[in-house]
């Protein structure tokens, strides 16, 4: 386990703690997440040149000690690319369900550009 991960459980192994915190959501064995975690599985930087920026946007604290902002590439990642980056001062490892409740303006903004007719969202999103 990498610091980060010895940070937040004392399992023997992240899956086993994974799998004990999430249930059946993550049902990888150690192996296949030995395997997503080293980038062999998928990673989006070796596909960089292939990824249409335009429909991409990544949102990613500073202060995040489980993806550290400073030790990534999403900066480059996304100018590489011309991904939009919401760069957030702090947050730590911040849930899909609060970016989507905080910055839904700027994403449905995001949604509603004429390059993005195929991604258009419900207006009645998120649910109060």
């Amino acid at each position: 386990m990498d610091h980060a991960e010895e940070a937040e459980t004392s399992k023997a192994s992240y899956a086993e703690y994974i799998r004990e915190a999430f249930g059946n959501a993550y049902r990888l064995s150690d192996a296949n997440w030995n395997k997503l975690r080293s980038g062999t599985f998928y990673n989006p930087w070796q596909h960089r040149s292939e990824i249409a920026g335009s429909k991409l946007m990544m949102f990613h604290a500073k202060d995040d000690p489980n993806v550290p902002y400073e030790r990534t590439s999403t900066r480059l990642f996304a100018e590489l690319t011309g991904a939009k980056l919401k760069s957030l001062s702090r947050g730590g490892h911040i849930s899909t369900d609060y970016v989507v409740r905080r910055y839904w303006v700027q994403i449905k903004k995001f949604f509603e550009r004429p390059d993005h007719a195929q991604c258009r969202l419900d207006a009645s999103w998120p649910p109060e």
